[in-house]
C-alpha cells in the first residue's frame, strides 16, 4: 500500500513537472511572437512613413477634403450607358475620376466586386490621362481631389477582403500621389517656361520646345508665349535700327525682354561714340557683333521676325559704320560692301555661284540659305545621302544627332539652326572652364530643365524642375552660355591670339602657323587649345588617323577632354548681316597665309583642322592620343563638321 502511494505521489510530480516546463515554453513562444510581430509592424511603419512624405504634405493640406460628388448611375444599372457615352462628356478629367470613385465605393459597400471592377476601369482611364495632361491651372483642384479620394479609399480600406485591397485601394492611392506630382510639375514647368520667355527666348526654345504630343495647356502657353516673343523681338529690332540711326532716340529701357535689353544696352553707347568718330567704339562694336551676331539671340521660332525687319535694321548698321573691309576697297555703298565681305568669306561654290549669276546676295538671309543650299549639292556627307536626305537643313540636323557631344544633346541644342555648331563648341568649354565638386560640372552653358522631361521618376523630375526654376528667376542671360551678352572685355579669354598677344604671352599667331604647317607635313593632327598648360607654347601635334575622335567607338574619356582647354580653331556661325570674319577666317581653311602669298595652301589649312590628308611617312612626334570611351565627343577644332566641307561651312 505504501509503494503504491509513493508511485502516485511520483507520478504527480511529474505531471506538474512537464505542466510547468510545457506552460513556460509556451509563454516564451508568445513574447517571442509577439515581439516579432512588433518588429514587423514597425518595420511597416517606418516604410510606410518614407514612402507617404509627399502624400502626407497633400492630405495634410486638405484633411478636410472630401468627395464633391454622389455615385449616381452606377455600373449595375441599366443606364449606366448614359452614363459612360454621355454624362462623362460634360464633365472634366477631375470630375469623372472622383466621380468613378464614388461608384467603387458604393459597389464595394454592397459587396458587388464585379461591377465596382467596371467603374475602376474608366477611374483608371481617366486618372492616366489627367496624370499625362493635368493643367497647372487645375493644379490645386488635383490636389484636393487626390486627398479626397485617399481619404475615401482609407476609410473603406476595413470592408474590402484582404485579397482586393491591392487593386481597390493600395494602386489607386500610388496613383493618386503621382497625380498630386504631376500637377506640381505642370505647375514648375509653366513658370520655368513663362520666366525664360522674359529672360532669353534662346533658352526657352531649348527647355520649352513642344513634342507632338505635349498636353492641350502646353501648347496653348507656347502659342501665346511665342506671340509675345515676336512681338518683343519686333520692338527690339525697331529701338536697335533706332540707335544706329540716332543715338540720342535709343530707348533701351522700352524692352522688356533681358537678353535683348542687356544686348541693346551694350551696342547703344558703341554706336553713339563710334558715329561720332570713335573707331575703337566701332571696332568693339564690329568685334561683338562677330563674337554674337544678332540673330543669334534669336531662337528658329523668331527667325521671321529678323527676315521681316532686316532692311530697316541692315541699312541703320551700315549708315552707321562701313566694315574696314568695304573702306579699304573704296566701297561705300551697302550692297557693293556686301558683294566684297561675301568674296573674302564664303565658300568657293558659292563666290563662282555669285560670278554665274545663280546666287542673289541683295538679301543676306536668303544668300546664307542658297549658299547652304549650294554647298549641300557640291559636298552632301553620305550619311545624309544613305538616309534619303535631300534638304540642308535636314541633313544638317541629321549630322548634328550623329556627331554632337551628348552634354550638347542633354542641353536641348538640336542642330536646328546652323549656328548650334557654335553653342555646342561653347557649352562644352563651359564644361571645361566650369567644373563642379564632381569634377562634371555644367558650368553656364546648362539650359535650365532642358533635360528634366527624361527623368522618369515623377519626385525627382519635380526636383529638377524646381531647380531650373529657381536658377532661371536668380540668373540672368549673362548666366546663360557663352557669356554672350556682356561687354566685349569679358569676350576676350574666348578670342584666342588676340588676347594673349594684349596679356604679352610669348606665342604669336605666326608661330601658331608655322606649327600647324610643321605638324601637317608630318601627317599630324594639330591642336592648339593647351593654352592654360603652357601660354607659350599652346600646340600639341597628334597622330594622323583619319579623325578617329568622331568615330563613336573611339571617343575620349570625360576627364580626358576636360582637361584640354578650347582650342579657339571651331569657327563663329557666318552671318551675312556685318561680314566681320578677319581676314584669315576663310570659310573653310581659317589660314592667314592664304591672303597674304603665305606658304599654307587650302589643302594643307584643310589638313590641319580636320585630320591628315597628307601621304608624308615622316615620323611625327606626337603627345599621347586620348584613350577611347563611347560616351563623350571631344573638342578638337570643329566638334560638328569633320572633314566634310558642307558640314564645317554649315556648323562653323
Amino acid at each position: 500500500m505504501q509503494k503504491r502511494d509513493s508511485k502516485i505521489i511520483f507520478s504527480i510530480f511529474l505531471i506538474i513537472l512537464i505542466t510547468s516546463i510545457l506552460s513556460f515554453n509556451l509563454v516564451l513562444a508568445e513574447e517571442d511572437t509577439n515581439s516579432n510581430n512588433s518588429s514587423a509592424d514597425a518595420q511597416v511603419s517606418l516604410e510606410n512613413n518614407s514612402n507617404s512624405d509627399d502624400e502626407n504634405e497633400v492630405d495634410a493640406e486638405f484633411s478636410d477634403a472630401t468627395l464633391s460628388t454622389e455615385a449616381g448611375i452606377t455600373p449595375d444599372s441599366g443606364l449606366y450607358f448614359w452614363e459612360d457615352k454621355v454624362l462623362t462628356k460634360f464633365r472634366s478629367d477631375i470630375e469623372n475620376r472622383e466621380k468613378k470613385i464614388a461608384e467603387i465605393k458604393q459597389m464595394i459597400e454592397e459587396g458587388n466586386y464585379d461591377d465596382a471592377r467596371k467603374a475602376l476601369i474608366k477611374y483608371k482611364e481617366f486618372a492616366d490621362k489627367l496624370e499625362n495632361e493635368v493643367d497647372p491651372s487645375k493644379k490645386e483642384e488635383a490636389r484636393r481631389t487626390a486627398a479626397a479620394i485617399r481619404k475615401t479609399l482609407r476609410e473603406l480600406k476595413d470592408q474590402i477582403p484582404e485579397d482586393k485591397r491591392t487593386e481597390f485601394v493600395d494602386n489607386i492611392i500610388d496613383q493618386e500621389g503621382r497625380i498630386a506630382t504631376a500637377a506640381e510639375i505642370a505647375s514648375k514647368i509653366k513658370d520655368l517656361c513663362e520666366t525664360l520667355a522674359k529672360v532669353d527666348p534662346v533658352q526657352y526654345s531649348r527647355t520649352c520646345k513642344l513634342e507632338n504630343d505635349a498636353p492641350k495647356w502646353q501648347k496653348d502657353l507656347d502659342k501665346k508665349l511665342t506671340k509675345e516673343q515676336k512681338a518683343e523681338a519686333e520692338n527690339f529690332f525697331e529701338v536697335m535700327s533706332q540707335c544706329f540711326e540716332d543715338a540720342s532716340q535709343c530707348k533701351c529701357d522700352e524692352i522688356s525682354v533681358t537678353a535683348f535689353a542687356d544686348r541693346c544696352s551694350v551696342i547703344a553707347p558703341l554706336a553713339a561714340e563710334c558715329d561720332s568718330g570713335n573707331e575703337e567704339s566701332c571696332t568693339k562694336m564690329d568685334d561683338l557683333e562677330q563674337e554674337q551676331p544678332i540673330e543669334d539671340l534669336l531662337p528658329p521660332h523668331l527667325q521671321q521676325v529678323m527676315a521681316k525687319l532686316q532692311n530697316r535694321y541692315d541699312n541703320s548698321k551700315y549708315d552707321n559704320h562701313m566694315p574696314m573691309e568695304c573702306e579699304e576697297a573704296g566701297v561705300t555703298d551697302k550692297k557693293g560692301c556686301i558683294e566684297v565681305m561675301f568674296k573674302l568669306n564664303a565658300p568657293e561654290e558659292c563666290v563662282q555661284a555669285l560670278e554665274d549669276g545663280k546666287l542673289d546676295i541683295s538679301n543676306e538671309r536668303e544668300a546664307r540659305a542658297k549658299c547652304e543650299e549650294i554647298m549641300f549639292n557640291a559636298n552632301a556627307p553620305q550619311e545624309c545621302i544613305d538616309a534619303g536626305l535631300k534638304d540642308h537643313k535636314e541633313c544638317g540636323k541629321f549630322m548634328f544627332k550623329q556627331n554632337a557631344p551628348q552634354e550638347c544633346i542633354d542641353a536641348g541644342i538640336t542642330g536646328e539652326s546652323s549656328k548650334d555648331g557654335k553653342e555646342c563648341q561653347k557649352l562644352m568649354e563651359q564644361f571645361r572652364d566650369n567644373d563642379g565638386p564632381d569634377n562634371r560640372g555644367r558650368g553656364n552653358a546648362f539650359a535650365f530643365g532642358a533635360d528634366c522631361a527624361k527623368i522618369s521618376d515623377k519626385d525627382k523630375k519635380l526636383e529638377c524642375f524646381e531647380n531650373a526654376f529657381t536658377n532661371a528667376q536668380n540668373r540672368g542671360p549673362e548666366n546663360f552660355e557663352d557669356r554672350q551678352f556682356q561687354p566685349r572685355d569679358n569676350f576676350e579669354d574666348q578670342r584666342g591670339f588676340d588676347n594673349r598677344r594684349e596679356q604679352g604671352q610669348g606665342f604669336t599667331r605666326e608661330q601658331e602657323q608655322q606649327f600647324i604647317r610643321e605638324c601637317t607635313a608630318k601627317g599630324g593632327r594639330w591642336d592648339c587649345g593647351f593654352a592654360r598648360e603652357n601660354p607659350n607654347n599652346p600646340c600639341k601635334c597628334f597622330p594622323g588617323e583619319d579623325r578617329p575622335e568622331f568615330r563613336p567607338d573611339n571617343q575620349p574619356k570625360e576627364d580626358d577632354f576636360r582637361q584640354q582647354p578650347p582650342q579657339g580653331e571651331f569657327k563663329d556661325p557666318d552671318n551675312f548681316n556685318n561680314f566681320q570674319e578677319e581676314r584669315g577666317d576663310n570659310f573653310q581653311e581659317g589660314s592667314d597665309e592664304n591672303h597674304d602669298g603665305g606658304e599654307v595652301s587650302n589643302s594643307e589649312s584643310d589638313s590641319s583642322s580636320s585630320g591628315s590628308s597628307s601621304t608624308n611617312t615622316e615620323p611625327v612626334k606626337t603627345e599621347p592620343a586620348p584613350e577611347p570611351d563611347p560616351t563623350t565627343a571631344p573638342i578638337t577644332g570643329n566638334v560638328i563638321g569633320g572633314d566634310n566641307p558642307f558640314m564645317n561651312y554649315y556648323y562653323k
